[in-house]
């Protein structure tokens, strides 16, 4: 703990210390009581007098009316917009002539009202080209903002700051969901320099984001390489690739007779899974606590006051659902093709839908281990059948042949002995990462915020930096991309059935 308080202190520090930001000479009070005190000089103004046009609510385009991209136009919808202000990649497109009142041009400025409250978009380059074409959704509201009057990015950057989430918060209007209107959002005060000082802030801002984003993307890089690094370490260990206990080969080996598993240890013997997993089905103990399945954890403790985590129906009678014991193994079988299934550390109930086995003859920390690597998911995918990939089920009978090697069992708990070892030193460096990480978003934040309502001068500053710095937007660039890449998700490749056509050891 004393490591990130430390850590804090540090990263907090770099926004005072960044190329030797000071405040102003001087301020005034602003008359906003949410914005505090300004710098003389500066003023006050309401965002619809920065606007060519009134507010402009978006399109109310229904879903069976979206089109394909070649006939139709983006339409921006709330869920288009990330936190930070970006444009995701997917999308709905809105037949033209529905959506040509609400066509977008650069500098227009587009504002969540209704669902996901205060995200913003700036219709800028990169983001759009002369050639592309954009609309707008009906729970975001439009501001055409006046390059004459103000720089559209420094408006912008003002709608990341914490200052524009206390206008937000204290403006919103409950009801079935949060909402803020385009008059509140017109007669929003914006703290306001000259339109040099806007440049100059936002070419601040440009380069400092740059770095800090860089600095993030390597680090979530790095998390990415640690998890990749822990799945290959749990799957070598468990699939025998080498001895926990010498960190060397094993003297020997035999083929598997399984492209993706290949060589296992030649004292390992083969056994089936119906050797080692017995189903069972206890139910009627609706008073125990719930429980899940999924893929990153295994079998978790289900919070079903977290409506995120509650997509599926809980029935108001539970007494239908399986009792799970600690150290029993739980499938949840329309994903096991993932790897939705692990020994449980709870006792509890599960949907009548999973499977539930007891272990026999096999250390359960092992089993679990093995069984969720990558060397054993592809025969839970070969075992697993539906016309959805998303849907897919899981076969019972396949299940139980499917083969598993096991060494001793003195071998099997140094196995698993080393893994919880070795997993925690990898655990404990990606939590750390973390850390770091949310430290750099929030001086981020600061920072933005700091410089857009004027406790920090930037000016001097911003005349010392280049207009363009391509070689580190080539890398954040490439950093990002393989981010993205990595992140997105797969539909599983079905594995040829080779091991059923062979003749697999019972």
């Amino acid at each position: 703990m004393k490591t990130v308080e430390n850590s804090a202190i540090k990263i907090r520090s770099r926004r005072r210390n960044l190329l030797a930001l000071k405040p102003y000479p001087s301020y005034k009070d602003s008359g906003v009581p949410w914005l505090g005190k300004v710098p003389e000089g500066w003023e006050v103004k309401p965002l619809k007098r920065l606007s060519k046009l009134p507010p402009q609510y978006g399109a109310n385009i229904p879903a069976n009316m979206y089109t394909n991209e070649d006939e139709g136009v983006r339409l921006i919808r709330t869920t288009d917009i990330d936190e930070r202000g970006g444009l995701k990649e997917k999308g709905v497109w809105a037949p033209k002539n529905l959506v040509k009142n609400h066509l977008l041009n650069p500098g227009d400025l587009l504002l969540s009202r209704s669902g996901t409250i205060g995200l913003a978009l700036l219709i800028e380059s990169p983001l759009i080209r002369a050639e592309d074409k954009f609309a707008f959704a009906g729970y975001l509201v439009r501001f055409a903002l006046r390059k004459d009057l103000v720089c559209p990015k420094y408006v912008f950057f003002f709608t990341r700051s914490q200052d524009f989430r206390r206008f937000v918060g204290a403006n919103a209007i409950s009801s079935t969901i949060d909402n803020v209107n385009a008059e509140k959002y017109a007669n929003m005060p914006l703290p306001l320099p000259s339109l040099p000082e806007q440049r100059a802030i936002v070419k601040f801002l440009d380069w400092a984001e740059r770095r800090i984003r860089f600095i993030i993307a390597a680090r979530k890089r790095r998390i990415q390489l640690l998890e990749e690094y822990r799945q290959a370490l749990i799957n070598d260990a468990v699939t025998g690739k080498f001895d926990v206990r010498t960190g060397k080969p094993y003297p020997s080996y035999k083929d598997s007779g399984v492209r993706w598993l290949g060589k296992v240890p030649k004292h390992w013997k083969a056994r089936k899974l119906r050797h080692v997993l017995n189903r069972i089905d206890v139910r009627n103990r609706p008073d125990m606590p719930l429980l899940s399945v999924v893929r990153e954890k295994g079998v978790i403790l289900r919070d079903i006051t977290n409506k995120d985590e509650n997509h599926n129906f809980i029935p108001d009678d539970l007494s239908n659902y399986k009792v799970v014991y600690q150290g029993q193994f739980v499938i949840n079988k329309m994903k096991a093709w993932q790897g939705s299934y692990g020994v449980s550390h709870y006792d509890g109930i599960v949907s009548p839908a999973y499977f539930v086995f007891d272990i026999q003859g096999v250390e359960g920390k092992f089993l679990h281990a093995a069984l969720r690597s990558k060397g054993y998911i592809p025969f839970f995918m070969q075992a697993s059948k539906g016309v959805r990939v998303g849907q897919w089920d899981l076969s019972i009978d396949q299940l139980k042949e499917i083969p598993f090697y096991l060494p001793p069992l003195p071998e099997q708990r140094a196995i698993a002995e080393y893994l919880d070892r070795e997993t925690a030193k990898i655990d404990a460096a990606i939590e750390k990462t973390k850390e770091s990480i949310a430290l750099w978003e929030e001086l981020r934040e600061t920072l933005i915020s700091d410089v857009v309502t004027g406790k920090l001068d930037v000016r001097e500053a911003a005349k010392k930096l280049p207009e363009a710095e391509p070689e580190l937007e080539a890398k954040l660039e490439a950093l990002e991309a393989a981010l993205k890449e990595k992140g997105r998700a797969k539909s599983p490749e079905p594995y040829e059935s080779e091991y059923q056509s062979k003749k697999n050891p019972a």
